[in-house]
């Protein structure tokens, strides 16, 4: 949100926060650089990283950070079942039921999101086969009650 505020709105403070914010997103990353939640891996906030970052890379180019989603992508790609479920064995927050939302419902994983990241990702980096992941979580989403 400062990233892209501070460009449409040409405020240089809130670009620099941004870029702030980034740099400490980059050093939540494990040693195989996946993104970090609540001290472990998720394969739905890892994709909220992915998606976000690449929403913000697109207008705010970052090599860095761009040098940072493949190796988050490699994680993501082995945590989508061949029926396009995520999965969340492992997930610390997401799916296992340790973390409630505000209304007390347990977290779930966001299929809308991680369907996305891949889609863009396939999209931006000519990966089909991540664009047929992102079809095969669609696929599951919209057969689940």
């Amino acid at each position: 949100a400062f990233g892209l505020c501070g460009l449409a709105l040409h405020d240089e403070q809130l670009v620099a926060t941004a870029r702030r914010l980034i740099a400490h997103a980059l050093t939540r990353r494990d040693q195989e650089g996946v993104f970090i939640e609540k001290g472990g891996r998720d394969s739905s906030y890892n994709c909220v990283s992915i998606l976000m970052g690449t929403h913000l890379a697109l207008y705010l180019p970052n090599p860095e950070l761009e040098a940072a989603f493949p190796p988050a992508m490699v994680w993501q790609r082995t945590r989508i079942k061949p029926t396009g479920e995520v999965e969340v064995e492992g997930n610390t927050r997401t799916g296992v039921g340790k973390e409630l939302s505000k209304t007390g419902v347990p977290k779930r994983v966001n299929y809308a999101e991680v369907s996305q990241t891949l889609w863009y990702y396939g999209a931006l980096h000519n990966h089909p086969s991540d664009i047929a992941l992102a079809l095969k979580v669609e696929e599951y989403r919209s057969s689940q009650p």
